[in-house]
């Protein structure tokens, strides 16, 4: 439920991260995604990551096209998600202590925004 309320905040209000409690905070995700984890600790950075995605897809869907501000590549693979998430949590080491799912969402947003096509649609 927590997850879901970060992920309502940060659908709210594009790009203002906030410093809430989590389960997993952006460094510790950021630890779990190095180069030179472990193989556990890569499959739940992946794990997470896509978890994260899809609860920011399903809040989309609930909002409807209306509010939609991510449109992810059909074919896109969780190494090209990783590769897009974890350099933008890097860059914004002050924030390490929020939640990760905040940054993802942030992340995803700034990186796949969706193109209005002509006359708002």
């Amino acid at each position: 439920m927590f997850v879901v309320l970060a992920f309502a905040l940060a659908t709210l209000s594009p790009g203002a991260a906030k410093s809430i409690p989590a389960f997993m905070q952006a460094g510790k995700l950021e630890t779990l995604c190095d180069a030179g984890a472990t193989q556990s600790d890569a499959e739940l950075c992946a794990g997470y990551i896509l978890g994260s995605v899809d609860q920011v897809l399903a809040e989309q869907d609930v909002w409807g096209r209306r509010r939609t501000a991510l449109c992810l590549p059909e074919d896109i693979s969780v190494d090209q998600l990783k590769s897009t998430i974890v350099p933008y949590i890097r860059e914004k080491p002050d924030q390490s202590t929020f939640a990760a799912a905040t940054l993802i969402a942030a992340a995803l947003k700034a990186s796949y925004p969706c193109v209005q096509r002509r006359g708002g649609r």
